[in-house]
């Protein structure tokens, strides 16, 4: 066939001419399709993945190929797509947009979860499934790849402990939603150590005076109150906290701050180890053990925040089993 006096096989050499492609997860005969068709689209073909490596044709996000490709310093430098495209770029004699053949971000990835109500294991399975994972009820040595765990306890904890199964919590599926990639699970692990900076959080409390022991203590027992009487929901499903005063240092170190983090967990919310602007977070929470906000905050380091509330909308959002006008929830500043 001739177009312009070039044969098909002519034009087709042209259309991925200096991509280099490598693959992760493809069969056999799948594997030397996809070689066959990259040479004659004239894209160079590779076992190995390097930092010449333009694409990366995949069928599992559960691979050292794919983790590689997905982190630094690659990950802005190598496109990874589905066999889909590259089949579609030789049957179109065009380059076609690998976004359109993207991988999903769970391909290949078997999530188990535990310490998790009923309703919010059915919702756990219905998010894995949306973004191409398998959601396994039972935890299976050599088939489940990944444990969300509400709390790092009971039987299914200690056996992918044992294991070395990644054990995350619901913050790393709804950033690997969010992002359109499998991320890295030791940023959402449920075993960070509990390490608690005593002496310099004393000394900035002190600056900083917070809210009377007493009235601390009642909103701390309210707290629990909430704990106690609200019904597990998916109140918090389209929301992306930011707990005010989070680092990895002293992730666990205050009470109010677990508190919040079961309650968020107890509606399905998301919570996030860093802020990350508006763009992603959608709550900046603030718990009533927290050093106070200065006035200045909501212009300076939460100048974009979407919302800035105080615990108690956490809590009686959830008993009213709906997200409340945060207008009447605003945060003490100082």
């Amino acid at each position: 066939m001739q177009l312009n006096g070039e044969s098909l096989g002519l034009r087709r050499s042209r259309v991925l001419a200096g991509a280099r492609l490598t693959s992760t997860g493809l069969e056999k005969e799948v594997r030397c399709e996809m070689e066959r068709l990259a040479k004659e689209l004239g894209a160079r073909w590779s076992a190995e993945l390097t930092e010449k490596t333009t694409h990366l044709i995949a069928a599992t996000a559960n691979s050292d190929k794919y983790r590689a490709a997905t982190r630094p310093p690659l990950e802005n430098e190598v496109i990874v797509a589905t066999p889909a495209w590259v089949r579609a770029c030789h049957e179109t004699v065009t380059r076609r947009d690998p976004s359109e053949f993207g991988l999903p971000p769970l391909a290949g990835i078997v999530v188990c979860v535990t310490n998790y109500a009923l309703e919010q294991r059915d919702a756990f399975e219905e998010r894995v499934e949306a973004l191409g994972g398998t959601f396994g009820g039972s935890l299976e040595r050599g088939r489940t790849t990944h444990l969300v765990a509400n709390e790092a306890m009971g039987s299914k904890f200690e056996h992918a402990r044992a294991w070395g199964l990644p054990i995350v919590d619901a913050r790393w599926l709804e950033a690997c939603e969010a992002s359109g990639r499998c991320l890295d699970a030791s940023n959402f692990s449920v075993c960070l150590p509990a390490v608690v900076v005593a002496e310099p959080r004393v000394r900035r409390q002190q600056e900083h005076p917070a809210a009377p022991p007493t009235l601390l203590g009642d909103k701390l027992a309210a707290l629990d109150e909430t704990l106690a009487d609200a019904e597990p929901s998916r109140v918090f499903a389209s929301c992306r906290f930011y707990i005010h005063g989070t680092t990895r240092d002293i992730l666990l170190a205050t009470d109010g701050w677990l508190k919040c983090l079961r309650l968020i967990n107890m509606g399905l919310g998301a919570v996030y180890p860093t802020y990350f602007g508006r763009n992603i977070i959608t709550h900046v929470l603030v718990p009533p053990d927290a050093e106070p906000l200065p006035r200045t905050a909501k212009h300076k380091t939460y100048k974009d925040a979407r919302d800035l509330v105080n615990a108690n909308w956490l809590a009686q959002s959830l008993l009213a089993q709906t997200l409340l006008d945060t207008l009447d929830f605003k945060p003490v500043c100082v």
